[in-house]
């Protein structure tokens, strides 16, 4: 059998076990479930997209041989769509007249998953519309299920505050997940020199311009809207939001590269986002730089040079 399928399909079968760790592990197997796309995405970013493909189907069914037939669609829709995301377009590039390589733009991958994550929250909000209390209601019902594992908390208290903004949460969670791998995927095969394609300059990444419009639409639907429709439209809102975040994120790297104790700030910001109110304050910093191009005064490039080529 060819090298390169067996490589692949061992890191799908890696991804797999991964994966299932939480059914047989403890509270510290949940970090080996976080990394469970980390071996598809250094196969797919190394080998190219077919090896991709291969370790994503050899996820799929190891996973399903493992833990049954539920966890493996489960890791199709979590682990597999995102991956399979990540690699066909970071890898898609095109030759220019002065023979240059231009990349797919890392902005547009991220609105892909943006746009997977927008759709997979929809897709339980019209699952559960019919349930008790609708989709809040179903919500408030998986949170009680889960909290009552725990004893000795004010269940009732916790589940008030977690209730808002929990689907948002969980789609915002995945959302880092796969950018944390992909992340740390690119990096270790720089590292090794085998990367197919440049890191790219995540501070000057410039989103697709649908994103303004589709944050802009939630947001109109979560003040004008009621009950459920406002309920999914305001947890649309903050998914939206985490593209803008990340814009947010470069802009303030771009300024702190100015300071003269540079790597200071970055920590004290970084602990000053742990307040949380912070967070959306970097997202609007984000959603203004889309409209007004606030980095090229702090000395960033120009928009039309989002990637290293």
């Amino acid at each position: 059998m060819n090298r390169q399928v067996l490589i692949s399909a061992a890191g799908g079968l890696i991804s797999a076990v991964l994966a299932v760790c939480f059914l047989v592990g403890g509270g510290g197997s949940v970090i080996f479930v976080y990394l469970s796309l980390l071996p598809i995405l250094l196969v797919g970013l190394s080998l190219g997209y077919r090896a991709g493909t291969i370790a994503l189907i050899a996820g799929v069914a190891g996973t399903t041989a493992l833990a049954g037939v539920l966890q493996g669609t489960l890791y199709a829709a979590i682990i597999a769509v995102p991956g399979w995301i990540v690699i066909r377009y970071s890898l898609m590039n095109r030759s220019l007249p002065n023979g240059d390589v231009e990349w797919f733009p890392v902005s547009g991958v991220l609105a892909r998953l943006t746009a997977i994550a927008a759709g997979y929250l929809s897709l339980l909000a019209l699952a559960h519309f019919d349930a008790e209390g609708g989709f809040s209601g179903a919500t408030a019902g998986y949170l009680e299920a889960v909290l009552s594992q725990r004893q000795g908390l004010n269940r009732e208290d916790i589940i008030q505050q977690l209730i808002p903004l929990a689907p948002a949460s969980l789609g915002t969670s995945w959302l880092v997940m796969v950018i944390v791998n992909a992340t740390l995927a690119q990096g270790i095969l720089v590292r090794m020199d085998r990367n197919l394609r440049p890191s790219p300059r995540y501070s000057s990444m410039v989103l697709p311009d649908w994103l303004n419009w589709a944050i802009v639409g939630a947001a109109i639907l979560a003040l004008a809207g009621g009950g459920e429709v406002e309920y999914v439209a305001r947890n649309l809102v903050v998914i939206f939001a985490t593209p803008f975040f990340l814009v947010g994120l470069g802009i303030v790297h771009l300024f702190v590269r100015r300071l003269s104790v540079p790597g200071m700030a970055l920590t004290l910001f970084y602990i000053f986002l742990l307040f949380g109110w912070p967070i959306i304050a970097v997202a609007g910093l984000g959603f203004v730089e889309q409209w007004t191009g606030l980095r090229q005064r702090f000395g960033g490039p120009a928009q039309n040079t989002e990637e290293d080529i």
